[in-house]
């Protein structure tokens, strides 16, 4: 049996054609967006803009940010470079607030099976906190042995 092939409703596309349009640093207006395609893309049918912007994102590669109560303006890579890093540093937050809960287990109440599981998942959040640490290039550089290998 084979897999039913979704299709994107009309208004989606217009909405997707509407974002490519879209230069580097230029902001399509939400007005504009609900013009054409005569639905509130801010309110009720959000969901329709948030399903354009990651057609957009998949397919297409290109990335919007939202500018509260105005639009959706196309990212410049330098700023894809800062939203990269903000989501390392979401991840790492993440990870430090598992770590809390973990550490407040009690041990003693835990099963062997149990216990097994906790070590492994503090394990794997103090592996997640150190790998998203930031690091200084001066220690890299540092640490380099080899004069003819720049860093």
């Amino acid at each position: 049996m084979s897999n039913p092939i979704m299709e994107r409703s009309y208004v989606t596309d217009l909405l997707v054609t509407a974002l490519l349009e879209a230069g580097v640093g230029q902001i399509v207006q939400y007005k504009d967006l609900q013009q054409l395609v005569n639905h509130d893309v801010q309110g009720r049918h959000r969901y329709l803009l948030e399903r354009a912007r990651h057609i957009c994102m998949r397919d297409h590669k290109r990335a919007f940010t939202t500018v509260m109560n105005v639009g959706l303006q196309r990212t410049a890579a330098e700023d894809l470079v800062k939203l990269g890093k903000g989501q390392i540093k979401r991840v790492r937050n993440a990870a430090k607030k598992g770590a809390v809960i973990m550490d407040t287990v009690q041990r003693a109440d835990l099963t062997e099976q149990q216990a097994l599981e906790h070590d492994a998942t503090r394990g794997i959040l103090a592996a997640i906190q150190t790998a998203s640490k930031p690091r200084k290039s001066m220690q890299a550089s540092r640490a380099n042995a080899d004069p003819q290998v720049k860093l």
